[in-house]
């Protein structure tokens, strides 16, 4: 077998449209996620189908995340990298700002539900909120997807194995199948076993039950180029089998909504093995039409924008949805809800990128300092 050399640096722009269609993603998950509590049972019919349609099409974001994650962490590798070098790079990028965000959401929750503040129990509070993800909804993901920078030493060792001659072509894609095989049969086994309250509670905060996702992206960045070539040659396959697992999570929705008058998300789950390989199917035909539209400027510049600022923005989006909309229905009581959503949904979006950029251009000018 002829030894894989590191791939040079490279603007990879349709992962920078993929990064920006998952943060888009998940921040319609947000806004469709408040519209259907704050409003259980109450929603039209059509409006509860159009909240399940729109949220199935926006389901792939966390998968797409973690599958990036993965990747970009290959991708990017080098021989010579270091473990404390890059442990010391991604807790200043990553961790930094998750601890002040934990900070910040703490003190937004004392504001709101007027808490007392008491030091002792306070720090507690923080600390177990800072090792769970607890500090607001969408924070678990920062406490989970760091887990696999604490592992990034297999991951290097991993590579360094691949890049060797050890292994011929035949028993590496037998490693990498078994690998993604185990990793299926975890998602099926593991909730079905009679485990502890902690790892039942945690279940999707703990790294192994991402480790589909993870994998996958990982092997698609040993030999990316050749990876994207066939994902454009299956696109077509990829994108029917997309279109109808989307198609029968809806029908599910539709169903549920008829029975119980009200929406549910999780109807199906990405965390189930089936589902899991039709999402992964999904980030395919997602990356193989972002390859075809990255020519286009407008695609590539405003996605560039996004995605370089979309780690602060997925940190701070749920903060702005939460204020703009409790402002929104100050100002504007008894709106009709379709109205609500569309002038709330455009206005957090442009608020949270732009508080993104202001953030991170502050952290940047103080870093260089």
């Amino acid at each position: 077998m002829q030894k894989v050399a590191a791939p040079q640096k490279k603007n990879y722009v349709e992962l920078e449209i993929i990064r920006t269609l998952s943060f888009i993603a998940v921040f319609t998950q947000h806004v469709l996620g408040a519209a259907a509590r704050r409003n259980e049972g109450l929603l039209p019919i059509k409006m509860e189908w159009l909240i399940a349609f729109l949220f199935e099409l926006s389901r792939f974001a966390v998968p797409a995340f973690v599958f990036m994650f993965g990747l970009l962490m290959v991708l990017t590798y080098k021989e010579n990298t270091r473990y404390t070098a890059f442990l010391k790079k991604r807790f200043k990028l990553i961790y930094v700002p998750y601890i002040l965000a934990t900070a910040f959401y703490m003190a937004f929750d004392l504001y709101r539900y007027k808490e007392d503040f008491v030091v002792v129990s306070m720090l507690k509070s923080f600390m177990e909120k800072l090792l769970l993800g607890n500090g607001f909804y969408h924070l678990w993901y920062v406490a989970m997807i760091f887990q696999f920078v604490i592992l990034a030493p297999v991951v290097f060792a991993a590579i360094r194995l691949v890049r060797s001659d050890k292994f011929s072509r035949k028993k590496l894609l037998g490693l990498m199948t078994s690998l993604i095989i185990l990793s299926l049969i975890y998602l099926y086994v593991t909730p079905k076993l009679d485990l502890p309250v902690f790892f039942k509670t945690y279940y999707t905060r703990l790294f192994p039950t991402w480790l589909f996702f993870f994998i996958s992206g990982a092997v698609c960045g040993l030999n990316y180029e050749r990876a994207k070539l066939l994902i454009k040659r299956f696109f077509p396959i990829t994108m029917i089998l997309s279109i109808a697992a989307m198609g029968f999570a809806f029908y599910k929705d539709v169903v549920y909504i008829g029975i119980n008058q009200m929406v549910h998300f999780n109807q199906v789950s990405f965390l189930e093995p089936v589902y899991a390989v039709l999402t992964l199917m999904e980030i395919f035909a997602l990356i193989a039409l972002a390859d075809y539209i990255k020519s286009i400027r407008l695609i590539s510049k405003t996605s560039g924008m996004i995605g370089a600022h979309s780690y602060m923005a997925y940190l701070v989006h749920a903060y702005v949805i939460s204020v703009v909309s409790l402002q929104l229905a100050g100002l504007l009581p008894g709106l009709n809800l379709y109205i609500f959503y569309l002038i709330l949904y455009p206005v957090a979006l442009v608020i949270t990128l732009v508080i993104s950029v202001m953030v991170d251009k502050i952290v940047k000018r103080f870093s260089y300092n």
